[in-house]
């Protein structure tokens, strides 16, 4: 791949040798940047999001929570390109309160390796806003910390549900039954603690569990 893009640089298109993965692309010959196209609050229609794996940094901007009939929301996976520079894509508490009561549509929301280290329990208890219609959600490696009720493990048609590596979140298994759809549960490196309740049987769909370094 990388022979191909040298080639193609030095051949019928001489100002893309300008372009590079070290520098900013803004500065690219032929490339210019808008500073208004951040603006995603301006479609209102949009559904489906998926910004993982990009090269985001920075505070989540509030105006997201406008896109109110998202269904698939995916912003996983940034973390990883942010880390040298310590800046990470940060969710702050005003706009995960307005985004959870906005989007009441919302079936897939996933958040791993985004900074919700400001999120109280009162906040992330508002998901079961959203208990009719979220079917997946992760959180992976989020920074939650607190205690989180086990009700979140009961939203009606949950399929699958990750916390994993958030190891200052607390919180126990429900003890009563589910009538849960969920298939796949993850809380590895969590603080979760108490016995694996008999309740846990009656997720007739599990097919994956872990519960390791609990």
């Amino acid at each position: 791949m990388k022979l191909s893009q040298q080639k193609f640089k030095n051949s019928s298109y001489p100002r893309t040798s300008s372009w590079g993965n070290d520098s900013n692309c803004c500065l690219w010959d032929g490339v210019m940047c808008d500073s208004m196209s951040s603006h995603f609050g301006n479609l209102p229609s949009l559904t489906y999001l998926n910004l993982s794996h990009c090269c985001f940094a920075g505070e989540i901007p509030p105006r997201i929570a406008g896109l109110s009939k998202l269904a698939t929301f995916d912003l996983s996976t940034n973390w990883f390109y942010s880390f040298e520079r310590g800046n990470y894509l940060k969710l702050e508490p005003s706009t995960w309160e307005k985004l959870i009561l906005n989007m009441t549509n919302m079936r897939e929301l996933i958040l791993d390796y985004v900074n919700m280290f400001s999120i109280s329990k009162s906040s992330l208890s508002l998901l079961m806003n959203l208990s009719s219609s979220l079917v997946s959600l992760s959180l992976r490696d989020t920074s939650l910390q607190g205690n989180i009720t086990n009700n979140i493990l009961c939203l009606q048609n949950l399929q699958q549900l990750d916390l994993s590596r958030n190891q200052n979140l607390n919180g126990q298994l429900p003890k009563s039954e589910c009538n849960s759809s969920l298939r796949h549960l993850d809380l590895c490196f969590t603080n979760f603690s108490g016995e694996v309740p008999n309740s846990l049987g009656y997720l007739k769909h599990l097919n994956h569990l872990n519960l390791g370094f609990c």
